[in-house]
C-alpha cells in the first residue's frame, strides 16, 4: 500500500517539507513510519520518539493501523511566545 508521510518543524531539516510516499505491507502502523524514518535518517531519532502523529488530519497513538492512499504526519513539539 503507498502511503503519504509529511514532516513538520525540525524534521523538516531531515526529510523536506514536501512530504513523500511510502509503499508499505498490509497492516503496517504509524510505528511502522516512524521506525522507517529513524532508519533513513538516524539522527533524527530522538526528534521522532517526542512528535505526535496524525492520520488523515486526526491525532492517532503509533498502533494505529494504516491503509492504502492514507496521510501520516509527523508532528514535533513546538513552543512559542
Amino acid at each position: 500500500m503507498r502511503v503519504t508521510v509529511l514532516c513538520w518543524g525540525h524534521l523538516t531539516d531531515y526529510f523536506g517539507s514536501d512530504g513523500f510516499e511510502v509503499e508499505l505491507p498490509e497492516g503496517s502502523t504509524i510505528q511502522i513510519v516512524v521506525t522507517l524514518l529513524e532508519q533513513r535518517e538516524p539522527k533524527a531519532e530522538g526528534l521522532t520518539r517526542r512528535c505526535r502523529y496524525a492520520l488523515d488530519e486526526e491525532y492517532a497513538p503509533l498502533e494505529t493501523p494504516l491503509y492504502d492512499g492514507c496521510t501520516v504526519a509527523i508532528l514535533p513539539p513546538m513552543s512559542g511566545g
